[in-house]
C-alpha cells in the first residue's frame, strides 16, 4: 500500500510546473545534521576495500535485475581497473555499507559512451566523468539512507572539483529518479540521450557543470536553513566523517589496480569481458612500455607560470607534457617555466612547444629540468605502475 501512493504522489509531482516541483524536491529532504563517529567517507585505498564494493554493487543490482548472478558475488566493470577511476565508499565499524564510483575519460571513454553520444562536451579541453554504481546497503536504506547518501555526494562533489582533474560529471539514471538530480544535485538531461533499455530498464543521461556549480548551489541553496541547505552541506560545512585523501604532490589519480592483480582477479578469476584491443589499452595504462622511447602520459592538473602568463600542465611523461593555456604559441617556441608540482613546491623547466590543438593545449618536449621535477615524474610513475621507471 505505501508503494502504491508512493507512486501515486510521484505521478502527482510530475505534473506541477518546474519551479513548483524543484522547490517540492528541495523541500522534501533532510541533511544529517550530525553522524556517528564510527560513519566513515573516503575512497578506496586497497584490493579488498574494492572488492566489498564490487559485492555491495552485485547485491543491489542482483535485487534490481540490474545484473544476473555469478559464483563470485561481485559485480565489475573493466573500468575499475583503469587508475583514472576512483571508487567512493561509506564504511560503517570497518563494513562497506555504501559506494559510489567515478569514472574519468580515459583511452577506453566512458561507460555510457556505449549507448550515448556526449562528444559534444569533450570539447574546449573539458575533463568528463561519469558516476555509476551508486548503491547503499539495504539495512541503511529505510532509516539511515541519508546519512549515507548526501555525504557520499558530498565526497563526490569535493573530490570531483579539488582532487581528481574533472569539470563535467555525467550519469546514467533511470528516468523515474530525474527529479532527484534535477531539482536537487542541479543536473541538466543531455539532450538526445533517452533510451528504452540500458543495464535493462530505461535511461536518460545528465550532466552537471562543475565549473559553474558553486555559484548554482550558492543562488539555489544559501538563504535555507541547514535541513534543507545543499551549498551549506556540500561547500562549508566541516564533515569530520569524510576523509580526503592525503597527497605530496599534484597528481589527480588514485589508483589501486595494477598489472599483477588486474590480471589475477579481473581477467581470470572475475573474467571481465573486454576486447583483445581493450585488453591492450587497459594493459598500457597499468605498465611501462619496454621500449625506452615510449613513455606513458599520466593525466595530472598542475599549475605553471611563465614570463608570458599561466598554463595548466594536464598531462606528463619522462620526456614531455601537454597544457592548456591562454596566450598564443608557435611551434617550437621554447620557454622556461615553473610548474607548482606540490603545494609551494616549484620544478623549474625549459621545454620546447612540438604540437598544438584548436582548443588551446600544446605538447611540450622537455629540453632540461631540475631534481624537483625528476621527483614528481619518478612518483607519479610509481604510483601508477607500482614501479620506478
Amino acid at each position: 500500500m505505501k508503494k502504491f501512493f508512493k507512486r501515486i504522489l510521484h505521478s502527482a509531482i510530475r505534473l506541477l510546473p518546474p519551479f513548483l516541483r524543484h522547490e517540492v524536491v528541495r523541500r522534501s529532504i533532510q541533511l544529517p545534521l550530525s553522524l556517528p563517529s564510527e560513519l566513515i567517507f573516503k575512497i578506496a585505498e586497497t584490493t579488498e576495500e574494492l572488492e566489498a564494493s564490487f559485492k555491495l554493487v552485485y547485491e543491489v543490482y542482483l535485487e534490481l535485475g540490474y545484473c544476473s548472478e555469478n559464483a563470485f558475488q561481485m559485480r565489475a566493470t573493466i573500468y575499475h581497473a583503469l587508475p583514472t577511476t576512483t571508487t567512493l565508499i561509506a564504511v560503517d565499524q570497518g563494513k562497506v555499507i555504501g559506494t559510489l564510483t567515478i569514472v574519468r575519460d580515459n583511452r577506453l571513454g566512458l561507460p555510457l559512451d556505449n549507448v550515448f553520444d556526449v562528444k559534444a562536451l569533450r570539447k574546449n579541453s573539458k575533463r568528463l566523468a561519469e558516476i555509476t554504481s551508486l548503491v547503499i546497503h539495504k539495512d541503511y536504506r529505510r532509516e539511515k539512507g541519508g546519512q549515507i547518501l548526501f555525504p557520499l555526494l558530498r565526497l563526490m562533489y569535493e573530490y570531483s572539483t579539488s582532487y581528481f582533474g574533472v569539470n563535467h560529471l555525467l550519469v546514467t539514471i533511470h528516468p523515474k529518479n530525474v527529479d532527484f538530480y534535477k531539482s536537487l544535485l542541479l543536473f541538466k538531461i543531455v539532450r538526445n540521450t533517452t533510451v528504452e533499455m540500458y543495464l535493462g530498464a530505461p535511461a536518460i543521461c545528465l550532466e552537471l557543470d562543475l565549473n559553474s556549480a558553486l555559484f548554482d548551489y550558492r543562488k539555489t541553496y544559501s538563504q535555507r536553513n541547514n535541513l534543507t541547505n545543499l551549498f551549506y552541506f556540500f561547500i562549508e560545512r566541516k564533515i569530520v566523517n569524510i576523509q580526503l585523501p592525503k597527497r605530496t604532490f599534484n597528481k589527480i589519480n588514485d589508483p589501486i589496480v595494477h598489472m599483477p592483480y588486474f590480471q589475477e582477479f579481473f581477467v581470470k578469476k572475475l573474467m571481465v569481458s573486454l576486447h583483445r584491443t581493450e585488453r591492450r589499452r587497459v594493459e598500457s595504462c597499468l605498465k611501462q612500455a619496454k621500449s625506452q622511447r615510449v613513455h606513458p602520459r599520466i593525466e595530472v592538473e598542475a599549475p605553471a607560470q611563465f614570463s608570458e602568463g599561466r598554463m595548466t600542465v594536464k598531462d606528463v611523461s619522462r620526456t614531455g607534457f601537454r597544457a592548456t593555456f591562454a596566450v598564443e604559441f608557435k611551434i617550437e617556441d621554447r620557454f622556461e617555466l615553473q610548474v607548482e608540482v606540490a603545494p609551494q613546491v616549484f620544478a623549474n623547466l625549459i621545454a620546447s612547444v612540438v604540437w598544438m590543438n584548436s582548443d588551446k593545449s600544446a605538447g611540450f618536449e622537455i629540453i632540461s629540468s631540475d631534481e624537483n621535477w625528476k621527483k614528481f615524474i619518478n612518483f607519479l610513475y610509481a604510483d601508477q605502475f607500482g614501479e620506478t621507471g
